[in-house]
């Protein structure tokens, strides 16, 4: 069953009135370490949302852009719920939606019902790697590397022209040549326009 939230919300036992963000204004909400205009910008989050009784998420239900997360004036919804309520995210850190990482028949990608969620007990500062790993996508890609042979040039995929990025990429070591050459000839073009 799932309950559409309207108007002020006692989710998180806070009334999202005018006068709770007035008194957020002056320091009454969320403590010293949240700023009163991250915890406004929270508030209006959850007017727009949908929670659901099954899994405990908070669906945002304002714009969802084309990979499915919320949207707001103030940035992504789940960002702005959690930089509101539990505090500011590291720096280097994405937030991952651990809903989506405990729910194994959610297949992932574009149609992930839990990317919209905004619920900040849902949401975990991770590094980019381990987001990606959690993820269904993850296992797509690893899959879909594994088949390939040869880059998009059509350069093979072998021992000595496999280049590996830090974050487990690979690319092909002939175009990377290529392209730093390529970008180098520019730097050195627009360095000689700059001096004449």
């Amino acid at each position: 069953m799932t309950a559409a939230i309207t108007g002020p919300v006692g989710v998180i036992g806070w009334d999202l009135s005018d006068d709770d963000w007035r008194e957020a204004r002056n320091g009454g909400l969320g403590g010293s370490d949240i700023s009163a205009d991250k915890i406004h910008a929270a508030c209006l989050v959850l007017r727009r949302i949908t929670v659901s009784d099954e899994s405990d998420c908070w669906s945002y239900a304002g714009y969802l852009n084309r990979y499915g997360y919320g949207e707001t004036g103030n940035g992504m919804a789940h960002r702005v719920a959690y930089e509101g309520f539990i505090g500011p995210i590291p720096a280097g850190l994405f937030l991952d939606h651990i809903c989506h990482s405990n729910d194994k028949q959610c297949a992932g990608g574009g149609s992930c019902l839990h990317r919209s969620c905004v619920n900040p007990k849902h949401l975990e500062p991770v590094t980019p790697k381990e987001n990606t790993s959690r993820g269904r996508t993850a296992e797509y890609m690893s899959h879909r590397h594994d088949n390939t042979t040869h880059c998009t040039k059509g350069h093979s995929f072998d021992v000595g022209n496999t280049y590996v990025t830090p974050d487990g990429r690979r690319q092909c070591r002939i175009c990377r040549r290529v392209s730093s050459r390529e970008y180098m000839a520019r730097r050195r073009a627009t360095a000689k326009a700059a001096k004449a």
